[in-house]
């Protein structure tokens, strides 16, 4: 959990604290021109929260991992949880944020490949906590601005791995010759070739911005960086003979190394890429928020909707069970309703439609039902129903339905039909 101010002008510069009542303290003791006068009167500074477990209770409305799209709130929450994992759509040297996303039906690949200034603001503090993978002697943020481009990222960590490669200050070739390595593929970050770039500006983006380092992406990546850390002057074959990794598993990631003495070693020992860990943990968090959250009993995956968990259990020929249980549907009551539905009887296993039918004959007479149960009530189709009360064909009105579903939930329902 961090706390942050937003006062400070230079997003690299601003105050952070684990608690408001410290975020204050430092904020009321800075000699800042930009601090002065807070916290006013009513002790308020304007500040945000990082909390991607969702601890707490109090600070929801500032907190950035949550939003009020579930979608949003589980990539916020797994970007922020898990900084050092990768954001690429298909990373073949590890996991991604979208192998862990998706045990929630939610594809972060659409939302991470255009950034709204919502998610560009998530990438920037995510970035800050990658950061912290630098020996504090490297982090510069007084000279230069964090930055989150890929394009330029690539340019600054060739010009660190450069560094390691010449005696002396790298040239604008030393750089690109790193960029042109056949194993990196960084061509196709670049709309123009890597060695038409403007000198000028690769120039420009080195003495002006800053980025984490490369990060392992894997527990071999991690086990050769603390070995190399730990013995500098190691050969290649010496890390292979005493990992016991081949060198193929490591080249890609040796090649844009920079200088060693750059890594935090507690950063880089901390590290885990236990796929099922994380995706327990963030199940773990986004179950501490207010969206309605549907856990599959048979594996690892939930919705937040019950056609979508129902669509996926259907589809899915490995479960013990392809339809709802009334236990997974523990957030449905979870209402101001709940005393009137807890001598609803529901079965040990039962489907989405029996379940709806069975809630709507316990419930209220005093409540007026609402459109969805009184269409499931009629004796005539009621997609009929709505087609003709809307004045539009069967198929505008299908396509209304399934326009506000999930990319995920999309797939699920184009494999029962098929």
């Amino acid at each position: 959990m961090r706390f942050v101010e937003k006062h400070t002008p230079a997003v690299e510069n601003r105050l952070t604290a684990q608690t408001k009542k410290e975020l204050h303290k430092k904020v009321a003791n800075s000699k800042k021109s930009y601090h002065k006068g807070y916290p006013d009167e009513t002790g308020y500074i304007e500040c945000m929260l990082i909390d991607p477990k969702h601890n707490s209770d109090y600070n929801t409305d500032i907190n950035i991992c949550n939003h009020t799209e579930p979608r949003k709130t589980t990539i916020y929450t797994a970007l922020l949880a898990f900084p050092h994992v990768s954001i690429k759509k298909h990373n073949k040297s590890g996991i991604s944020i979208n192998d862990i996303t998706e045990f929630a039906f939610v594809d972060s690949y659409d939302t991470l490949q255009n950034p709204d200034n919502e998610t560009r603001h998530i990438l920037r503090e995510r970035e800050r906590f990658r950061m912290e993978s630098l020996n504090s002697e490297y982090v510069d943020f007084e000279n230069k601005v964090l930055t989150t481009k890929t394009d330029e990222k690539i340019i600054i960590n060739a010009y660190r791995s450069a560094k390691t490669r010449v005696s002396g200050e790298p040239t604008v070739q030393d750089i690109k010759r790193v960029m042109n390595f056949k194993r990196n593929n960084f061509q196709r970050f670049f709309d123009e070739d890597i060695s038409s770039l403007n000198p000028n500006d690769i120039e420009d983006i080195i003495e002006s911005k800053t980025c984490s380092p490369i990060l392992p992406q894997n527990n071999e990546h991690k086990q050769v960086l603390r070995y190399w850390i730990n013995n500098p002057s190691a050969s290649i074959s010496e890390v292979v003979e005493n990992t016991g990794i081949s060198r193929g598993k490591f080249e890609t990631f040796r090649l844009n190394l920079p200088e060693l003495e750059m890594y935090d070693v507690e950063y880089i020992k901390n590290l885990s890429f236990d796929k099922d860990e994380m995706v327990q943990s963030l199940k773990s968090y986004i179950s501490s928020t207010s969206h309605d959250m549907y856990a599959c009993e048979d594996c690892s995956k939930w919705s937040y909707s019950v056609m979508s968990l129902s669509a996926h259990k259907m589809n899915s020929k490995d479960h013990d069970n392809n339809e709802v249980t009334q236990s997974e549907l523990t957030d449905l009551f979870k209402t101001e309703e709940a005393e009137e539905t807890k001598d609803i009887h529901v079965e040990s296993e039962v489907s989405v439609d029996d379940m709806f039918e069975n809630y709507a004959d316990n419930k209220s007479n005093a409540e007026a039902k609402s459109l969805a149960e009184s269409l499931y009530d009629s004796n005539i189709a009621a997609i009929d129903i709505t087609s003709s009360a809307l004045d539009e064909s069967v198929q505008d009105v299908l396509k209304r339905l399934t326009d506000g579903l999930t990319s995920l939930e999309k797939k699920e329902v184009e494999k029962a039909v098929n």
